[in-house]
């Protein structure tokens, strides 16, 4: 059975090991902004293109809107 090379995500950035919570609170404690962590979601999802798993990317929008959040989900 031929070994298919591995392909993944997680680097060295500002996304690190942690889940959604632990970032949304960096963001809400203004430790990280909300555009780092979308270039670094941004990149994770262009270091694994090779799965296709992404229909249609708006990177643009995806930033925009980054630039417009306050960080914090409650308004």
């Amino acid at each position: 059975m031929p070994h298919s090379p591995r392909v993944h995500a997680f680097g060295d950035d500002v996304l690190g090991d942690l889940d959604a919570t632990g970032v949304a609170e960096l963001v809400a404690t203004r430790q990280i902004k909300p555009r780092e962590v979308a270039e670094a979601a941004l990149a994770r999802v262009e270091a694994v293109s090779a799965l296709d798993a992404v229909e249609h990317l708006d990177a643009n929008r995806a930033l925009d809107a980054s630039d417009r959040s306050t960080g914090c989900a409650f308004g």
